[in-house]
């Protein structure tokens, strides 16, 4: 009797929900946009091409943790996850055999202090590589385990590093939210819209700003969600609280 690969059924089960997933979307949303009753849904018109970055060093961008303080929700960020996020990243091709040479690690903690964190467990390690070398700021993220055509984009659209900020969508918007803007999607691939900063400290200045950015860029504000940073502790380990990591 011949037996499959356990890890050959994953990736195809996993390519299976892809597909799915997407053609679930685009269902999904085409039905709210004939359904929406604004002036916006009686014409349609195209999202604005959305560009990532050409002139970014990555080995900057990487070098430090950046803080995240408005984020969409998307299936793996979910609103309740609101708190504490971060994102850090390491280069190095030692731990993948797909070829990835960036190693992702996302941290963020429920309002009561429970952490969640990627990166520490093989199933959970993200991993990510740039698509094109002539836009560098084109990258794509997926599990360390699957191969990079399974990887979702992950877009530098604008950044500067003295000013220490950054934003980030998760590929070309798409979908028309009947206001004349688009957003990505809501699922695992292809979503998400985030603003970065280098400090945990809030400035709501420079934060409206990247989010003007964002606006001219075609980008619905709607979906963006403030992160709190306040009385943040970033130690504590990803299944634990504070309290909890304070008792052991």
């Amino acid at each position: 009797m011949v037996r499959t690969s356990p890890l050959l059924l994953h990736f195809a089960a996993v390519a299976e929900d892809r597909l799915s997933e997407r053609s679930q979307f685009t269902e999904k949303h085409s039905a709210n946009l004939r359904s929406f009753s604004s002036p916006w849904a009686k014409e349609e018109y195209e999202c604005k091409k959305v560009k990532a970055l050409k002139d970014v060093d990555i080995d900057t961008y990487i070098d430090g943790r950046w803080y995240i303080h408005q984020q969409a929700v998307t299936e793996y960020l979910p609103l309740e996850q609101n708190y504490c996020v971060f994102a850090e990243y390491t280069k190095s091709n030692d731990f993948s055999i797909w070829g990835y040479d960036i190693k992702v690690k996302n941290y963020s903690q429920t309002e009561d202090g429970v952490a969640i964190g990627s990166g520490n467990e093989w199933y959970n390690s993200l991993c990510a590589f740039v698509k094109d070398k002539s836009v560098p700021g084109a990258l794509a993220v997926a599990p360390c385990f699957l191969p990079k055509w399974l990887s979702g984009p992950y877009w530098i659209v604008a950044y500067d590093e003295k000013r220490g900020y950054a934003l980030i969508s998760g590929g070309q918007p798409t979908v028309a939210t009947g206001n004349g803007k688009c957003t990505t999607g809501d699922g695992t691939y292809d979503s998400g819209l985030w603003i970065f900063s280098r400090s945990s400290d809030r400035d709501d200045d420079l934060i409206n700003e990247v989010r003007a950015m964002a606006d001219e860029m075609g980008f619905d504000l709607g979906i963006l969600n403030d992160v709190n940073h306040v009385g943040c502790d970033y130690n504590v380990q990803p299944g634990t609280t504070q309290v909890q990591q304070a008792v052991v």
